[in-house]
């Protein structure tokens, strides 16, 4: 994975016989040659190695066009068809509106935005090309993330691409960013890094809230916890938190495993120093964890307690790849199972008056909500749905 191939010939067989298939070839050739049904695709390369690779099978492609900091950059999210029968675009974001494609299983596609639609089903906007009758054309609408588990069935429909090399993100907010323990703005603080502190991300997602506008999330390498891209306001002050300045150049595609233990060891020696602190820094950390207590939105302008420089909250000198890190990142709770798909944990509570019971997790529990249906521990009218973490 990450590594980077010089290919310069195309070859088909037929996936049952093997037999070799006569494709013409286009006449465009900045046009990458689409995998279908019924169909293997082999590359001949030339670098690294001389040889074959396959490209693709009946359309799932296994290799990807471009340099691995395509997959990184943040205006290009690419995202795969993971369902078996592909994914349904939808003009608008409602399953009632118009049917305009079904993107095959394996197809690549590019995300812009994620939602909750009325139904409490999680929609993401989605631009993407497809093959057909011998032509190319363009297409966008949405598609549900995951299936609707009221009807039966259980999955994913697309998943986002891993970030095939882990990248660098620069800190350009003048407060800094705030490191969390989980991809959820409301999830614990475990740190902070200053303006100008380079960062290595190693992959990204969407958080579940606010549910009108899901904000992008990106994942720190070492598992060192979540930060955002943006400001957590409406335009056009969602202020930019991070850019991406390039691909981190610690990373060797032959050796992934040495970079990711260096990247835990680092963020175990940040999450070790921050549990031998003086009395000066410990008051320093509260009036930072205090700061940030009366709202979610991520780094909020004006706080007073962020810091602002490349010093720990003590005045203590850290290098420009570091975090300062508040404690160390709480343990995630396992119970039972949700009470509607038995499949996913239950991290959601469903509220009922000055009550409410946790036995769902957070889609079923969205959608109970937007159907009307009342609670299934108690039968009560459902007032709210709340997504709950253990502190």
């Amino acid at each position: 994975p990450g590594s980077t191939i010089v290919g310069t010939e195309i070859y088909y067989l037929e996936t049952a016989s093997l037999r070799p298939v006569n494709v013409p070839n286009t006449t465009d050739k900045k046009v990458k040659p689409r995998g279908r049904l019924g169909q293997i695709q082999l590359l001949k390369v030339e670098s690294p190695l001389e040889g074959y690779v396959t490209l693709s099978i009946d359309g799932y492609a296994f290799l990807g066009p471009g340099l691995p900091a395509l997959y990184a950059d943040p205006q290009v999210w690419v995202w795969r068809v993971t369902c078996s029968v592909g994914a349904y675009v939808r003009e608008g974001l409602e399953l009632t509106t118009k049917h305009v494609e079904t993107l095959p299983h394996g197809s690549l596609l590019r995300v812009t935005r994620k939602t909750i639609n009325s139904l409490g089903l999680s929609r993401l906007r989605v631009h993407a090309t497809v093959e057909k009758d011998g032509s190319t054309r363009y297409i966008e609408g949405w598609i549900s993330e995951f299936f609707n588990p009221l009807s039966g069935q259980r999955g994913t429909i697309a998943q986002p691409m891993p970030f095939p090399v882990p990248a660098q993100y620069s800190v350009m907010l003048s407060e800094g960013a705030v490191v969390r323990s989980d991809v959820e703005l409301s999830s614990p603080q475990i740190g902070h890094a200053a303006c100008g502190t380079v960062l290595s991300v190693v992959g990204r997602s969407f958080s579940e809230h606010p549910m009108d506008q899901c904000i992008e999330r990106l994942r720190l390498a070492g598992n060192g916890g979540w930060i955002s891209v943006r400001l957590n306001r409406h335009p056009p002050l969602d202020e930019m938190v991070v850019e991406m300045v390039g691909i981190d150049g610690g990373f060797d595609p032959t050796s992934p495993g040495s970079f990711h233990f260096a990247a835990l060891e680092r963020v175990h020696q940040e999450q070790e120093g921050s549990l031998h602190l003086t009395s000066n820094d410990a008051i320093g950390i509260e009036e930072l964890r205090q700061g940030e207590i009366s709202s979610i939105d991520e780094d909020i302008k004006g706080g007073g307690s962020e810091l602002s420089s490349s010093e720990g909250s003590a005045g203590l000198k850290r290098p420009p790849t570091s975090v300062a890190r508040k404690c160390r990142p709480v343990p995630k709770r396992h119970d039972d199972k949700c009470l509607i798909c038995l499949t996913e944990e239950r991290n959601a509570t469903i509220v009922h008056g000055e009550t409410g019971h946790i036995a769902c997790c957070l889609v079923c529990a969205r959608i109970l909500n937007a159907r009307g249906d009342r609670c299934p521990v108690c039968r009560l009218q459902i007032d709210s749905v709340i997504q709950h973490f253990w502190a």
